[in-house]
């Protein structure tokens, strides 16, 4: 992962609801691996983590990875996909309220 495509990953991160920390945690990886990613610590995450990443942001990878090849749209103007159902989007709400899943950088402030 290129200078270019961290700075991008560090824009879509501060442009969404997660921390660093927090989004690590949530995807079940060490608390700064995130972090470490952004920082070129860890080079070339896995295909794997780098597709989990770009869900959980809701960024295209090609956008992360290439720049302009891809598109990139902040959360607030990014529909929900159609398959995704009312109750889903509750259960979702539901485990994020019961298990703390907030972004803490708005709880601090």
């Amino acid at each position: 992962m290129n200078d270019d495509a961290r700075t991008r990953l560090k824009q879509a991160l501060a442009e969404s609801k997660w921390s660093a920390d927090a989004l690590s945690k949530h995807l079940g990886w060490p608390a700064t691996y995130i972090s470490r990613v952004t920082t070129g610590r860890i080079n070339a995450p896995s295909d794997e983590r780098l597709d989990a990443i770009c869900a959980v942001l809701m960024v295209d990878r090609a956008y992360l990875i290439e720049g302009s090849t891809g598109t990139h749209q902040s959360n607030s103007t990014k529909p929900l996909p159609k398959e995704v159902t009312q109750d889903q989007i509750n259960q979702i709400a539901d485990f994020v309220r019961q298990h703390g899943l907030t972004d803490q950088r708005k709880q601090e402030k």
